[in-house]
Formats: structure tokens, sequence, C-alpha cells
């Protein structure tokens, strides 16, 4: 059944609409983050004797024309499991949060509309987002980043699934957390602005 206008959205709605939304985007934008990955990590790669190796690529296109001669059109999409499995829980914990948190707070009688409301929910959103998504942007980086043998596979890691079970076993589960706060830093920033700009649309604009 649909929702009649202004009936409250169940959560599992609200977590499925942010979590479709954060799939669509990001497998459509997978070739762009695997171009700003390898960017990122050029020039990490060492040989046998523990020596950098030169870098790959000389700027961004001259890495999308390489992956692509290599590698093949697909080799674009390298990654796209942990990458959508990144942004599907991004977006559903980001969207799915703030509205169930800003509902609950005026519940409460202790906040009215207005900025403090939308920074507090903001916050409360980018924590919980930055929670469920971070094991997902630890995998994405590895599979992207990692070295590659000829025929375009990875050294290290044969996808998503693999990635998980070698890093947790090998360093532990926390692991997949490395990097947290620096991603918190990130995260709730953004949030924060895309919310209060949201929030003065609809207030000014309907």
């Amino acid at each position: 059944m649909g929702i009649k206008a202004g009936e409250p959205v169940p959560l599992w709605k609200k977590i499925i609409a942010g979590g479709g939304a954060g799939a669509i985007a990001s497998a459509v934008a997978n070739p762009t983050d695997l171009i700003k990955v390898r960017l990122q990590t050029d020039g990490m790669a060492k040989d046998a004797e523990g020596n950098l190796l030169p870098k790959r690529y000389n700027g961004m296109v001259h890495c999308f024309s390489t992956t692509v001669k290599e590698e093949g059109v697909l080799a674009l999409w390298t990654g796209v499991g942990p990458t959508v499995g990144r942004a599907t829980a991004l977006a559903a914990a980001e969207l799915a949060t703030y509205d169930e948190v800003k509902t609950r707070l005026l519940a409460t009688g202790w906040f009215s509309p207005g900025l403090g409301l939308t920074i507090t929910t903001a916050f409360a959103s980018g924590y919980v987002s930055t929670v469920a998504s971070s094991p997902f942007d630890v995998v994405k980086s590895r599979v992207m980043g990692q070295p590659l043998n000829p025929d375009g596979t990875g050294k290290l890691y044969a996808g998503m699934v693999d990635c998980f079970m070698k890093t947790s076993s090998s360093e532990g589960v926390m692991s997949l957390y490395n990097g947290f706060w620096p991603n918190f830093g990130r995260v709730v920033p953004r949030v924060t602005i895309v919310f209060v700009v949201m929030e003065q649309l609809k207030k000014n604009f309907g």
C-alpha cells in the first residue's frame, strides 16, 4: 500500500529508498571512483626487492585510456561490488537515520524545528552512516588499489568477499574500521551541510 500525504513513512521504506538511490548512483559512477583510487595509490607498488616501481599514469585521462586498452571496458567496473555495498549502506543509514532521529527528537518536545535540530540530527546520521559504511570503504579501497596480474586479475584479492575474509582473518575484524575517525570527520561535515541546505530550501521554497 502507498503512503498517504502527511502520514509517517515506515523506517524500512526509508532504508530501502536511501539504499536503492545509493546503489544506483555508485554503480553508474564506479569508473570515476576506480580512476580516483588508482591515481591515489599509483607509485606505491614495489618490486620483488622492495623498491618502489615508477608511476604508471600521468593523469586522469591517461589512467582511463590505459585501463580500457589493457584490461577492457568492463575493468572500469572493477570493485563495483564493494563500491555499491558502501554506497548502499551509507545512503540507507544516512537518509533513514536523519529522518527517523529528527521525527523522534521532535516528538520528545525538547527540540523545535531549526538549525539546532538539523545539526544534532545530522551528527547522529553521520555517525551511524560511518559505522555502517566503513567496512565497505576499507574493502573498496583495497580491491580497487591492489596490484594486478598481467591478465587484469587482482594479486591480493579475488573480490569483495575474499577481501572481507582475508582482511578480518589476518588483521582482525576491527581492521575493517581502519581510518574510521578520518572517515567520520569527512562524512559528518558533508552530511551536516547537505541537510542544512536541504532544510533551508524546504523552508523557503516548500
